[in-house]
């Protein structure tokens, strides 16, 4: 059985969605361990597993985004093309 492309396929993964949920609605400065965790559900202990703090929490979920933009913009992406396609390809989205 594969994971629904909805649901996070990792504890991680499920942590870093709650993290974004959570500093989205609440903001950095309302942004705690226990309503990430109480979002992901799952322990507050186990965030701990997967980050060292709520510094290291974000930083992650900052990298996550990041590399998830990146698949999507890079998905039909051809390297074979000459250059000024694929800038093309890149900025028509």
């Amino acid at each position: 059985m594969h994971p629904s492309p909805d649901r996070p396929t990792s504890k991680r993964e499920a942590i870093l969605e709650a993290s974004m949920q959570v500093l989205a609605t609440k903001g950095f400065h309302g942004f705690f361990i226990k309503q990430v965790a109480d979002h992901a559900g799952v322990a507050a202990g186990t965030v701990y597993l997967y980050f060292a703090d709520r510094e290291d929490l974000i930083a992650q979920l900052y990298q996550w985004i990041t590399e998830k933009f990146a698949q999507v913009v890079f998905a039909q992406h051809d390297p074979a093309q000459p250059f000024e396609s694929q800038y093309r390809q890149l900025c028509a989205g």
